[in-house]
């Protein structure tokens, strides 16, 4: 094994290999890579609708009574009292 470069050496400061597998940060990884997804502020607000279902579901509703007509956009519900 060759002997890391000055930038590598540097990197590998930064990073904890003891704690690495309990932050979840291979996970993570593993689940960007696989999903294609780049940027990871997208990744986290996915695993925040899948882990608070409730969101979720307030969202589902919205964009089912914008699709009835009752709501002219997907803002907020506010919008149905106002008609």
């Amino acid at each position: 094994m060759r002997k890391p470069k000055y930038h590598e050496k540097k990197l590998l400061k930064k990073v904890n290999f003891l704690e690495w597998k309990r932050d979840g940060g291979h996970i993570e990884a593993h689940v960007m890579h696989r999903y294609h997804v780049t940027v990871r502020d997208n990744y986290k607000k996915f695993l925040h609708l899948l882990l608070n279902p409730a969101i979720y579901l307030g969202l589902k509703m919205l964009k089912c009574i914008y699709n009835m007509g009752m709501i002219p956009s997907q803002k907020s519900l506010a919008l149905c009292d106002q008609q």
